[in-house]
């Protein structure tokens, strides 16, 4: 102690006589002053403050720290030189220089042109910070100058790989803090939200802690628990549907790699099962929930054996694709296929009318095919019978099938066994046609046909009869002699033909002569002619042949007619060919 007070009594007797020379020489003063123990040229002070005359370089080493206990020291902050703060590494050519090494700062000064010199330690106080931090922090365990404000704000993250840890809570010797001044020891506590990468390959709809939502690859507290169910209902008819390698429930407590797909479904209300195409394959529609994006075709009919089929009518038909909820309110019937030859009126059991060649009719109804007539054309016709159908028919119909004959003349034909006179008229098919040669209307008409083109037929299609005939009237001739029958001839001959009468006639050897004057007969039906005769005396008349009681003249006369009858039926014949 008295050794500090001599030093500074000795300073300031200095200060007051500064510049004294000696014998012609200058002194120098070097003060030095520290509150630790430094070293001048290697010889030991202790703390205090002191005054030096001493001129050339001087070498003064303070202690860098100084351990007050283990959470408390000192600590060199810098070097006071001449009233200017130099730090550990501060240098004045010529003059100062200082450098660090170890735990101590050395300060080599060169006095010579200084007449004063001031150097003093300057240190700080510094507290030790405990700080545990497992997983980081924006300060660590270390020395801390008094009233030095640290903080550690919430929320800082730290991560490492798929992991990360948010500050959450910081106690500062046991009290919630994250800004503070270091005035004493201290222990800080950092905890932290641990967080793990969660990797959605693809959005996916999941219950996060009870609250559905629609998540993406994410950073998930610790213990989250995470639902995500194999259906998810979104509305009363609208639900996804969830497949991959994570459905259920799990609590994050690690990283994980979600790669689920999640396929939106729709509730399709089909009141009734209908038959139904869905993504390519025949089945039977029923209500149950379809993805989205299904392709389903619902036909109009779907064909059944035996000419049954299934009609399918209501509000959807044909292709559509499932993209929301649907009701279906389509309804089946089954039908039968009712073909038919030609067009018909058509009666159905429920009261529709219908005409037509085919028609496919709801089992159950039964369709009547009443009397009728159809015309093919205009030489072929149907004779429809009355008849019921309530199954396919195969093309089946209970009908006659009736050709139109014609003739050119009224025609004696015979008609099935039955003789009748043709004109024109419908006939039913394989009706058999004869026309006779000559055919006796009456005891005193007929008819000889001359030329036909169809005598003997089958009918099998439409038929022209093609005829030519004329008729014949029968003769009757008597010549009476007084009151017996001397002459009695009966002959056929052709409507407009002249009948020679013999006006002189032999009759058992004797002659006789008619007592008219008219020996001819014009023929325009059947004709009964009586001629009178008398005896002649063959001494004073001329007697003229006859033939069969004619005489050769009407013979002649006949025998002409035929031929020319024969010439024209020949050229009618050959111009009915060449048409």
């Amino acid at each position: 102690m008295k050794l500090i007070l001599l030093s500074i009594l000795l300073g300031l007797i200095i200060l007051l006589f500064i510049p004294v020379f000696n014998g012609g020489s200058q002194f120098y003063v070097l003060e030095v002053s520290s509150i630790f123990p430094f070293e001048i040229n290697g010889i030991s002070y202790p703390p205090g403050n002191y005054y030096l005359m001493y001129r050339g370089i001087v070498n003064i080493t303070f202690f860098n720290l100084y351990y007050q206990s283990n959470t408390s020291r000192l600590h060199l902050i810098g070097i006071n030189f001449n009233g200017t703060f130099l730090n550990s590494s501060s240098e004045i050519i010529g003059i100062l220089k200082i450098y660090s090494k170890n735990n101590f700062t050395s300060v080599i000064v060169n006095t010579t042109e200084l007449f004063y010199t001031h150097i003093s330690s300057l240190y700080d106080k510094e507290f030790y910070v405990i700080v545990n931090a497992r997983h980081g922090s924006p300060i660590s365990s270390g020395w801390y100058a008094s009233g030095e404000l640290l903080t550690i704000p919430l929320g800082d993250t730290y991560q490492n790989g798929s992991i990360r840890y948010i500050i959450s809570h910081v106690l500062v010797n046991g009290t919630q803090k994250t800004s503070f001044n270091v005035n004493s020891p201290l222990i800080v506590n950092v905890t932290y939200l641990v967080e793990y990468l969660v990797n959605f390959s693809k959005p996916t709809y999941a219950y996060m802690n009870g609250s559905l939502e629609i998540m993406s690859s994410q950073w998930l507290p610790n213990n989250t628990q995470l639902a995500i169910p194999k259906y998810i209902n979104l509305t009363r008819d609208t639900r996804i549907f969830t497949t991959g390698n994570l459905t259920g429930v799990v609590y994050i407590n690690k990283p994980i790699i979600i790669n689920d797909t999640q396929i939106f479904q729709y509730y399709v209300n089909v009141k009734d099962p209908v038959i139904a195409k869905i993504n390519g394959n025949y089945t039977n529609f029923t209500s149950n929930w379809y993805n989205a994006g299904t392709q389903i075709f619902i036909p109009p009919y779907f064909p059944l054996i035996d000419d049954y089929r299934i009609a399918i009518y209501g509000n959807l038909t044909g292709m559509f694709t499932i993209e929301s909820p649907l009701i279906i309110n389509d309804r089946e019937n089954i039908q039968y296929y009712l073909q038919f030859p030609f067009p018909l009126q058509i009666s159905l059991s429920n009261g529709t009318l219908y005409y037509g060649t085919n028609i496919w009719i709801n089992n159950g109804t039964y369709a009547i095919i009443y009397s009728q007539i159809r015309y093919i054309n205009n030489v072929t016709r149907a004779i429809v019978i009355q008849q019921v159908f309530n199954s396919p028919n195969f093309g089946k119909l209970n009908y006659i099938l009736q050709y139109f004959v014609t003739s050119n003349l009224p025609l004696p034909v015979s008609i099935n066994g039955t003789n009748t006179t043709l004109t024109n008229g419908w006939f039913n098919q394989i009706t058999e046609f004869y026309v006779y040669p000559v055919y006796y209307v009456n005891s005193t008409e007929r008819i000889v046909i001359l030329y036909i083109n169809y005598r003997n037929i089958t009918l099998l299609s439409p038929l022209s009869f093609n005829v030519y005939y004329i008729k014949e009237y029968l003769v009757n001739i008597e010549g009476y002699y007084s009151h017996s029958v001397i002459l009695d001839e009966k002959l056929w001959e052709p409507y407009g033909s002249i009948v020679q009468i013999p006006l002189q006639y032999e009759y058992e050897g004797i002659y006789f002569e008619s007592n008219s004057t008219t020996n001819q007969y014009y023929i325009f039906g059947p004709s009964n002619i009586t001629i009178y005769y008398k005896p002649i005396d063959i001494t004073t008349s001329v007697y003229t042949p006859v033939i069969a009681g004619l005489p050769i003249e009407a013979f002649v006369i006949t025998i002409i007619i035929i031929i020319v009858l024969a010439l024209v039926l020949l050229i009618f014949n050959r111009s009915r060919v060449n048409k």
